[in-house]
């Protein structure tokens, strides 16, 4: 079996890391987490100027055709430099129209999200399916209902929204949110993004709007799901270099804190779930590159994500001190980013409830591995 990465995707990730690290120094971060904005324009512009922004959009669409292997690299770099722009649900967003969308959809929309002049957003709060509903209308549809916790700012000019039809079917709708009949009540959420409650009161779209997704639900639980890993997985990596760097410098009773058995022992606890996170994250994003059954190893990694964000979060803060809970220090921006991945699309109880009413996860065996 070989587990190395391939020289492609070691260019992917020497790119995305001298992107992100050329940007977000801890100075940058702070300057635009006190600006009042979680989003730094000149990163989003670099993102897309070496082409990280279209990296996983279909070929046809303008993108590099790249798999889910390679998303999560991109995303476990932008979680290292706890990056502020909204990238994993824009591109979501973008390969959904640019895999299932109508020409015309396509045609309208697919450049401005491959050069990021377009900003769009999905809904991923997985779990459980909004309360809107869309009914066939002359020529198009009419979507009604409430849709919570949907992460959009003022940026965001289309999310992608699935709906209940007659039928008792979801599919998978493009709605413009400067479209008449759209409320939006916002808010903020742990790591400052902007969270908004949205109300649909008869939005009419054309049927253009419409996505040709067999299985929304499953589509975005899946991936979202290993964006969320993957970017839990750069920032607690970095949170427990951080965290190590710290104890093995800060000198209490004449010698390193790190020395101390207690502290040696909970970092080691962390280091195991950092790489029981590593492991879920990989195995998910294999399983999808190669078309197999997800769902359940979806579930796993975000049960991974959410524990090793709790322990590894709460414990390099802790291990900071007084220092830790200053708001401008950055180990407190890790942690913040720790606890809205921790949340974000259910947290651990929500995903073990899950996998409790449907079964074990799926496992793929050596043989199988083996036979690919």
């Amino acid at each position: 079996m070989e587990f190395e990465f391939s020289e492609d995707q070691c260019a992917l990730v020497n790119l995305a890391q001298s992107v992100f690290t050329g940007h977000c120094t801890d100075a940058r971060i702070r300057q635009v987490y006190e600006s009042g904005e979680v989003f730094d324009p000149e990163l989003w512009q670099s993102l897309a100027e070496t082409g990280l922004l279209s990296a996983i959009l279909p070929v046809k669409a303008g993108g590099s055709g790249l798999g889910m292997i390679e998303f999560g690299l991109l995303l476990e770099a932008q979680g290292t430099a706890v990056a502020p722009v909204p990238l994993w649900r824009h591109q979501l967003a973008a390969l959904a129209i640019g895999s299932f969308g109508s020409e015309i959809l396509q045609q309208t929309f697919m450049s401005g999200l491959a050069d990021g002049t377009i900003f769009a957003s999905i809904w991923t709060d997985a779990g459980e399916m909004p309360s809107v509903r869309a009914v066939a209308s002359s020529g198009g549809w009419v979507l009604d209902g409430l849709a919570e916790c949907v992460v959009v700012d003022r940026r965001t000019e289309l999310l992608l929204m699935p709906a209940l039809r007659d039928d008792g079917r979801y599919s998978l709708f493009a709605v413009p949110l400067k479209q008449s009949g759209v409320a939006v009540a916002s808010g903020l959420g742990t790591n400052n993004e902007t969270l908004a409650d949205m109300q649909f009161t008869t939005v009419q779209l054309e049927a253009t709007a419409l996505l040709n997704c067999p299985d929304p639900y499953e589509w975005l639980e899946v991936r979202s799901c290993l964006a969320i890993t993957a970017l839990q997985l750069g920032v607690t990596a970095e949170a427990l270099r951080r965290g190590a760097e710290y104890v093995g410098n800060r000198q209490q009773f004449g010698r390193p804190i790190g020395s101390f058995q207690g502290v040696a022992i909970r970092m080691s606890e962390a280091y195991i779930q950092l790489e029981l996170l590593r492991t879920a994250q990989w195995q998910l994003a294999w399983q999808i590159d190669r078309g197999l059954p997800a769902m359940q190893a979806a579930r796993l990694a975000k049960f991974q994500a959410s524990e090793a964000g709790h322990i590894i979060g709460h414990t390099v803060q802790h291990y900071h001190g007084g220092t830790g809970a200053d708001l401008t220090y950055p180990i407190h921006r890790y942690f913040l980013w720790c606890t809205a991945l921790d949340l974000a699309g259910g947290g651990a109880e929500q995903q073990l409830q899950a996998i409790g009413r449907t079964g074990l996860p799926e496992t793929v065996g050596f043989e199988t591995c083996l036979g690919n």
